[in-house]
């Protein structure tokens, strides 16, 4: 559409309807392609437009920036001016982000960024506004005459001035000499301007003036005369001039880098122009002529350039107008100021930490760091790591701009590697034989090694702790540190080991009354829980050694339970399998059983019996249910079970002769000898905290090492007939005694297996 409108300017006769409908059109053209657009912004009032078409100019010599002044998207449509020189259009709108450069360039057209002085443009606005006015050089009619070097060009050209004056005056102005009293000097064609609120054109033509034909020609047409109340030309109206100059065409350049306030003279021959702002200049020129762009008045302070500034003309058309000319100015060479970087010392840090890091300069500068030392401290940003112990280095710098010189601070910051504790819980007391796993743990986080300081008592071997001698056993925790930790202090720990194959263990009778007790187990609270067999129930002895009826159940022989804490209890006359929950309210579990006494449970809820005169050994499926045969034990017969931390069953009997038989069985149904008794008949069976085996053998207790080796406790005939045995938290052994000489002499003892002096714990 623009494209055309540049045709018609080229073709326009005197009337210049054709012109006026492309304008028209184009307007029309606009304004529909544009609705989409929006943004907002705010513009200060002087110059007034009207909603639509408004012919507005810059009278001054100050450039307006489009981008600054029309920048509110909510009232500017479109701003469009017209470059003579190029024979085209140059397009901005405020309502796309890069003020409709692309759209411009898609188009053919070109982008606008600014009015110059003396310039004319088209604003479509979408509402009515103002535009504010400042005090500033005026453009004058003069610098548009034929021998000035700012002249216009043949054909259209889109101009303003500041003088306010009248069309009359304007083309007077235009002459070289005064033109005679009367006369109206032929200097142009035609000049229009718009007036927005009725659309309509002003319209003056010197050739009409000078017969008096003006006024009848503009009315006849319905244009509207200067002379009845038309707007002067001054700063803010633009106006068309069809000028009749042939054989002038322009040859334009760049300015660039022109200090703000500053003022630089042009020159091409005697033609000069002064200018003080950055962009585009251009001289008017004879087609096909040569030109010379200099520099008759440089820029104070500066040095400027000239590239491309001589060669010869265009022949006047638009595709061969020159444009190449460029004027670069050097910044003033000035030295930059002195700046001072803040950056506190930092503290001491440990090996691990992070420190964010904080630096001002005191020209508001923007300040980075660095590290000098990667081997003990590292930087991600303002983030300092600090990664082994030494002195890290670290540099606040501000590299400076042209108006401040390059500034720097170090600081150098202490690393020490982190302090570590270990945390080495009291073994308790052990026995001659004894393999105990030590758990001592570094705040760290890193491995503890141990040393034994008294190896003719104990040797450690990783974390296992060995006892080969009775006495004080004593270890040392020790942790080395490493870059991050520093080592830790080591912790001591004592043990006293008793060999009770020749002292004495010490038995306390805790409760009697019982009318043959088997089965015992013992809670985290250390409450006992009884099965005394011929009184039909489970008794509950607390750690005051205070009894009571826990729960009703026929004949109970042996007991275990489960992680829930529900007891499981064997009825040997009853041939079954109870299970007794936490409140004692007892059920039969499982059935299909033949004097069921041993029992014991696998992690999966699986459960295995033994029963007393038989080998036979069954299998209970996880929730109960019928028993099923599973295994034929070598065993005549068989009392104790009990699993073990490898997940197999050992059972504890006797086949008729002078010793017993501890078995082992696989939950896939592997029977092999573990350990063999001196002594005829186990009865209970059960495991301590360092794997040992103890076995219940009548009067004698049996200790049984993970490596099968056997040894026996020196209770000093304090027993009747040991039957059921349980562990509790501190290592006490605690034994139903059956005493069958009688009814309710059965007892519940108590075994420490440790010295009393030193009470099974450390000595320091």
């Amino acid at each position: 559409m623009v494209k055309i409108c540049a045709g018609a300017l080229r073709a326009l006769s005197l009337g210049g309807r054709s012109f006026l409908l492309c304008v028209l059109s184009l307007a029309l053209h606009v304004l529909m392609a544009s609705q989409a657009m929006a943004q907002s912004a705010a513009i200060p009032s002087d110059i007034k437009l009207v909603r639509g078409w408004n012919l507005l100019g810059n009278g001054q010599a100050t450039p307006i920036s489009t981008a600054s002044v029309f920048s509110d998207p909510d009232k500017v449509v479109s701003i469009w001016k017209w470059d003579a020189a190029m024979s085209a259009w140059a397009f901005y709108t405020p309502k796309q982000a890069d003020g409709g450069a692309a759209y411009a360039l898609s188009k053919g057209y070109v982008p606008l960024q600014s009015i110059g002085p003396g310039e004319g443009y088209w604003v479509n606005a979408s509402t009515a506004f103002s535009v504010a006015v400042t005090a500033a050089t005026l453009v004058h009619a003069e610098q548009f005459r034929p021998d000035s070097a700012t002249a216009m060009l043949s054909g259209w050209n889109l101009i303003s001035i500041g003088d306010d004056i009248t069309p009359g005056n304007f083309n007077q102005s235009l002459s070289s000499t005064p033109p005679s009293p009367g006369e109206v000097p032929q200097n142009l064609i035609s000049l229009w301007a718009w007036e927005p609120i009725n659309s309509a054109w002003y319209f003056y033509a010197p050739s009409l003036d000078a017969k008096g034909q003006l006024a009848q020609y503009t009315a006849d047409r319905k244009y509207l005369d200067f002379s009845a109340g038309g707007p002067n030309l001054r700063h803010g109206v633009g106006f068309w001039v069809n000028n009749p100059a042939k054989g002038i065409t322009a040859v334009r350049g760049t300015l660039s880098n022109l200090q703000s306030g500053s003022r630089i003279t042009l020159a091409n021959g005697l033609a000069q122009q002064v200018l003080a702002f950055n962009g585009v200049f251009s001289f008017s020129v004879p087609v096909n002529s040569t030109y010379e762009i200099t520099i008759a008045t440089p820029a104070p302070g500066q040095t400027c350039v000239v590239s491309n500034g001589a060669g010869t003309a265009g022949n006047g058309l638009p595709e061969t107008v020159v444009s190449n000319i460029a004027i670069n100015c050097s910044a003033p060479v000035t030295q930059p100021k002195t700046q001072t970087i803040t950056f506190s010392q930092p503290t001491a840090q440990l090996v691990g930490d992070t420190l964010s890091l904080s630096a001002t300069a005191s020209s508001g500068l923007a300040v980075s760091f660095s590290a000098s030392t990667p081997q003990v401290c590292t930087l991600s940003g303002s983030t300092l790591t600090f990664v082994a112990a030494g002195t890290c280095s670290i540099t606040a710098s501000q590299a400076g701009n042209s108006a401040y010189a390059a500034a720097s601070v170090t600081r150098s910051i202490a690393v020490s590697q982190k302090n570590q504790t270990i945390t080495f819980a009291q073994p308790a007391g052990m026995m001659l034989g004894d393999v105990a796993t030590l758990n001592a743990s570094a705040s760290s986080g890193l491995p503890v090694s141990y040393t034994s300081t008294t190896t003719s008592v104990c040797t450690v071997s990783g974390n296992k702790l060995s006892t080969l001698a009775a006495g004080t056993c004593t270890v040392v925790a020790n942790q080395a540190g490493n870059a991050t930790y520093s080592a830790a202090a080591n912790v001591g720990r004592s043990v006293y080991v008793t060999d009770n194959s020749t002292s004495p263990a010490m038995v306390t009778r805790i409760t009697a009354g019982f009318n043959w007790p088997q089965g015992v187990l013992v809670d985290a609270a250390s409450n006992v829980y009884v099965a005394d067999a011929k009184n039909n129930r489970i008794v509950k002895v607390n750690s005051a050694g205070i009894s009571s009826n826990f729960s009703s159940v026929q004949d109970p022989s042996m007991m275990t339970w489960d992680s829930t804490g529900n007891i499981f209890a064997s009825s040997y006359s009853g041939r079954s399998i109870y299970k007794i929950d936490s409140a004692g309210s007892a059920s039969i579990y499982s059935t299909n059983h033949f004097n069921p006494e041993g029992i014991a449970l696998t992690s999966d809820g699986t459960m295995y019996v033994v029963a007393t005169y038989s080998n036979i050994m069954r299998r209970v499926a996880a929730g109960g249910g019928a028993a099923q045969v599973f295994a034929n034990l070598p065993n005549a017969y068989n009392i104790g079970a009990v699993t073990g931390s490898d997940g197999n069953i050992y059972v504890g009997g006797n086949n008729g002769g002078s010793t017993s038989t501890i078995l082992k069985i696989t939950p896939g149904g592997a029977i092999s000898t573990f350990a063999t008794i001196p002594m005829s008949g186990v009865n209970g069976v059960v495991f301590d905290a360092y794997g040992n085996l103890y076995a219940a053998v009548c009067q004698n207790i049996y200790k049984v090492s993970p490596t099968g080796a056997v040894s026996r406790i020196n209770l000093d005939k304090q027993l009747t007939c040991a039957w059921g045995l349980a562990f509790d938290s501190s290592g006490a052994l605690y034994v139903t005694d059956v005493d069958n000489s009688g009814p309710g002499l059965g007892a519940l003892l108590k075994i420490s297996l440790y010295p009393a002096t030193v009470n099974g714990r450390v000595v320091d």
